[in-house]
C-alpha cells in the first residue's frame, strides 16, 4: 500500500511540473486558425501525416520532460540513501525508467521518418 501512495505521490509531483510545461508548448500557428479546406491542394494522405507529426512532436516533448523529472527524482533518492542499499537499487531503477523513457521518445520521433519513406511522401520532413 506505501509503495503505491508513493507512486501516487510521485504521479501527482509530476503532474504539477508538467501541466504548466505543456502550456507553454503551444504550436506557433495557434488555435485561432481554421483548419485548411480538404480541396485545397493537400491529399487527406498528407493531412493525416500532418496530425500524426504533430501528435508525435507531443509525445516526444512530454517523455523528454517526464524523463527529465525522473532524472533529478532519482539523483535526489540516490543523494539521500544514506548507504541503504535498498533505496540505491530504487534510486538506479528510477535512472533506468528515464532512459527507457528518453528511447521510446527517440523510436516515436523516428517513427514518422521511416513511414514517410516507406509510403513514398516527402510531406512534413525537414528539408537540407
Amino acid at each position: 500500500m506505501k509503495e503505491i501512495l508513493k507512486i501516487a505521490r510521485e504521479a501527482a509531483i509530476i503532474s504539477m511540473i508538467a501541466g504548466p510545461v505543456s502550456a507553454l508548448a503551444e504550436s506557433q500557428t495557434g488555435f485561432d486558425k481554421p483548419p485548411p479546406a480538404i480541396g485545397g491542394g493537400k491529399t487527406q494522405f498528407q493531412d493525416l501525416i500532418g496530425i500524426v507529426n504533430k501528435f508525435l512532436g507531443w509525445l516526444f516533448t512530454v517523455l523528454i520532460v517526464v524523463a527529465a523529472i525522473f532524472i533529478v527524482l532519482a539523483a535526489f533518492y540516490y543523494l539521500t540513501a544514506g548507504g541503504d542499499e535498498e533505496k540505491i537499487s530504487k534510486a538506479k531503477d528510477r535512472l533506468i525508467y528515464a532512459v527507457v523513457a528518453i528511447a521510446v521518445g527517440l523510436v516515436a520521433t523516428s517513427v514518422k521518418f521511416v513511414v514517410a519513406q516507406l509510403v513514398g511522401s516527402t510531406a512534413d520532413l525537414p528539408t537540407n
